[in-house]
């Protein structure tokens, strides 16, 4: 079933596909949190492996994520 996605969703999504199979990683910035919780319920829902990282992320958590990048 094609999921009813937004158009930039849509480049996100070609331009992952192709990111994905070079097993390359994409940082993507947004000063909004808002577009962070879209952008992680359509990571959630495509299976990509994803990180967030905002004002709530605790010090020693972006520590840690920072190192596994």
């Amino acid at each position: 079933m094609q999921l009813m996605i937004l158009p930039s969703l849509q480049v996100l999504q070609g331009l992952l596909k192709i990111f994905n199979k070079d097993h390359s990683k994409v940082l993507i910035f947004s000063y909004s949190t808002k577009i962070l919780d879209i952008l992680e319920q359509y990571m959630m829902t495509t299976g990509y492996e994803y990180r967030r990282l905002d004002g709530s992320t605790s010090i020693e958590e972006k520590n840690h994520h920072c190192q596994r990048i």
